[in-house]
């Protein structure tokens, strides 16, 4: 019997979401309220702030919940490529691929990440520091096999792709002539901050 009221609850919490996600895409965030998203899941407005403290928290809970997945389907994917440079290629192309398919998720998030609390701060750039990880551990194969030079700044160069990846990323949101060349963009900056000394 718990089991099905658990699973029940989930259920509802994931409709939640997903009404939510849809309105906060048509509206805006501030112009959807959240006896709207209770009407279009077809549960009372109470049953809104039982799963969640505020429309607020929803948003976060969407945002988050999306993230950790992009996350960890990074985290357990194999990157290949002949060299270095091809393997973070892939990898950058995993993420691209993860905000492509949700663009409404995407947008929203870029349009409120700037209010967020430092608590939300910390837990997202925890996130960003999981990728980030990984790309490290490709770079340092990289530097090792002297595909890559030796002399970098490794955290300089993470916090630069980082930097390039979110603007590439905000412009091709908002231009839909950018969605392209984001991609290639961020690619262009990474072989220039990594190429062996020489090149």
């Amino acid at each position: 019997m718990t089991t099905n009221r658990t699973q029940q609850k989930e259920n509802t919490r994931v409709q939640i979401l997903r009404a939510a996600q849809y309105l906060f895409a048509r509206n805006g965030f501030d112009e959807t309220r959240t006896i709207e998203i209770a009407s279009l899941v077809g549960v009372s407005h109470g049953t809104i702030f039982a799963h969640f403290e505020s429309k607020a928290g929803i948003l976060r809970s969407m945002i988050f919940d999306r993230c950790k997945d992009w996350v960890e389907t990074l985290e357990r994917s194999d990157v290949n490529g002949e060299t270095a440079i091809d393997c973070l290629k892939a990898l950058l192309r995993q993420l691209w691929e993860q905000h492509q398919k949700d663009t409404s998720l995407t947008r929203i998030y870029q349009s409120h990440a700037w209010v967020w609390d430092e608590i939300d701060e910390a837990e997202f750039r925890d996130l960003v520091d999981r990728v980030k990880g990984k790309a490290q551990i490709i770079i340092s194969a990289g530097i090792k096999a002297k595909e890559i030079r030796r002399e970098i700044d490794m955290d300089r160069v993470l916090d630069m792709l980082e930097a390039s990846y979110f603007e590439a990323l905000r412009r091709a949101k908002f231009d839909a002539d950018s969605e392209d060349g984001g991609l290639a963009e961020v690619e262009a900056t990474m072989q220039y901050l990594l190429q062996p000394a020489g090149e």
